[in-house]
């Protein structure tokens, strides 16, 4: 998977952010409690592969920069 993959902005309801308690009128059209606890799951699932892809990117550039410090730097042979 592509880290640069967003998240669906379908998958977040306009009730998610609505501050303080429910009201008919912002809560219609708002899913049930389940389905968004289950969104919400997906989502936590979804950061949590970005955050590993992350990391094992961040490991392999860190391997591979140790590799080339380690490496002799060739110099130019002087004539001589």
């Amino acid at each position: 998977m592509d880290v640069a993959q967003a998240i669906d902005p379908a998958e977040i309801a306009p009730c998610d952010a609505a501050p303080n308690g429910p009201s008919s009128e912002r809560m219609e059209g708002c899913a049930p409690s389940s389905e968004r606890t289950e969104r919400h799951l997906r989502m936590l699932q979804r950061l949590a592969e970005i955050g590993m892809e992350l990391a094992e990117a961040v490991g392999r550039q860190a391997l591979e920069q140790a590799k080339a410090a380690s490496e002799p730097a060739e110099t130019p042979r002087q004539p001589g």
